[in-house]
């Protein structure tokens, strides 16, 4: 937590702590399916999130009104000296999608990465070398990213670098599962044990804060992976990044080595989640063939570019239309799908509903399709030139009955 306020109060984290929490994160990612099954026990709860765009101030207000990830008791982070060695020893150990890419990121002659790095200037009131990265932490960086600092670069790289850890196992098509009571909250275009988020893609671009809202949502992956599940979105692309600044403000704040760093680590997002597996939900949309299932789904390699055609293609740029039936999507990617396309999927998959972002509504979110079909949008007064309200979706078990929650932009630097 600490890394949250750190941030919050607009400084910016050591590159050290960033690797650490990144390289974490794809740690938690790997192992993921590109269908990533969520399971909730009867009572518990789950929040879908929308596209969050880098409105970093607008994040911290769904953390406000929703409440922040768990903390916990144990940190998942291992300590950057171990990160540090384990890629000097273990490069010819590991594939190029674990290590080697980290390796070479981080020893590309740069003082301030890995050797040199140690003896950097160490960001006040974060963790020290050697030190795990706890919810402390992560709120205490978020408050810095608040009031417009930067962390240092190793604390990107130590955040980015365990977050994909997490994430690199995930299957593309990500699975979650609630206990009866339980919830979770689905953000769309932007907490752990008793309050997870799944933020549904679309995490950078346009927005100011693009860095600072991916180094939070990353932190929390790399703080413990089931506080917060995170998908892909059309903006988790290079193409994208290069053309709406994401790239640029990695750049500028932090160096080219964290834009390789960024770029390799949107790669182990997966494509898509169900949610006890009954709640489909994806950044984009569906597909230009029927009988398109789950299991084809799971077993999309995602560690690449998006392509401009195919599935992956269409989980990350369709939309729904009111015309049944498909047709060409304006965006030039993707299709656009009817109600018949939706409730086909459905019914062929055995599930209840399709949950989506992808694009800006006046309030937040809009059901469609005879109620089969959500969107969520969690970026309000988009772009500051929209008057739109932000939401999120809260499902609890066992009925996961959507609860879905609007809310105003806030004031920002």
């Amino acid at each position: 937590m600490a890394m949250v306020d750190y941030l919050k109060n607009q400084n910016m984290v050591h590159h050290r702590y960033i690797y650490q929490v990144v390289s974490k994160a794809m740690e938690n990612l790997q192992h993921a399916t590109s269908l990533a099954s969520i399971s909730l026990l009867d009572g518990a709860h789950i929040t879908v999130c929308g596209d969050v765009h880098g409105q970093f101030y607008d994040l911290l207000n769904i953390f406000d009104l929703n409440g922040f990830p768990s903390k916990l008791e144990k940190s998942l982070l291992i300590p950057f000296r171990e990160i540090k060695l384990r890629l000097l020893v273990d490069k010819a150990k590991h594939s190029e999608l674990q290590w080697n890419y980290i390796h070479t990121v981080s020893t590309k002659g740069t003082n301030h990465l890995c050797c040199g790095l140690l003896g950097g200037r160490k960001s006040k009131g974060l963790v020290d070398e050697g030190d795990t990265v706890t919810s402390d932490f992560v709120m205490a960086m978020v408050d810095y990213l608040k009031n417009q600092n930067m962390v240092h670069h190793r604390y990107i790289y130590q955040v980015v670098s365990k977050a994909m850890e997490n994430l690199q196992h995930a299957t593309s098509l990500a699975s979650i599962s609630l206990l009866d009571g339980a919830h979770i909250t689905v953000c769309g275009d932007v907490h752990g044990q008793s309050n997870p988020y799944l933020f549904n893609g679309d995490f950078v671009d346009r927005g100011a804060f693009s860095v600072e809202v991916i180094i939070t949502l990353f932190a929390f992956k790399a703080m413990c992976p089931q506080a917060i599940y995170l998908a892909r979105g059309n903006h988790e692309s290079d193409g994208l990044n290069e053309r709406y600044g994401f790239h640029r403000e990695v750049y500028y704040k932090l160096g080219r080595d964290c834009v390789e760093l960024f770029s390799r680590a949107f790669c182990f997002l997966p494509l898509a989640h169900v949610i006890n597996d009954k709640i489909f939900v994806v950044h984009g949309g569906l597909f230009s063939q029927d009988g398109v299932t789950l299991s084809d789904i799971r077993g999309i390699y995602r560690f690449c570019q998006p392509p401009q055609e195919g599935l992956m293609c269409e989980l990350l740029w369709s939309d729904p239309q009111t015309a049944l039936g498909r047709a060409p999507n304006k965006r030039g990617c993707g299709i656009s799908f009817g109600q018949d396309v939706t409730q086909k999927f459905l019914k062929e998959n055995n599930l209840d509903l399709v949950v989506r972002s992808h694009e800006v509504k006046d309030k937040g979110f809009e059901v469609i399709h005879n109620g089969q079909l959500i969107t969520v949008f969690s970026a309000p007064n988009y772009c500051d030139q929209f008057d739109n309200l932000g939401a999120y979706i809260m499902f609890t078990a066992p009925e996961l009955i959507p609860s879905i929650t609007t809310f105003k932009g806030v004031d920002h630097p």
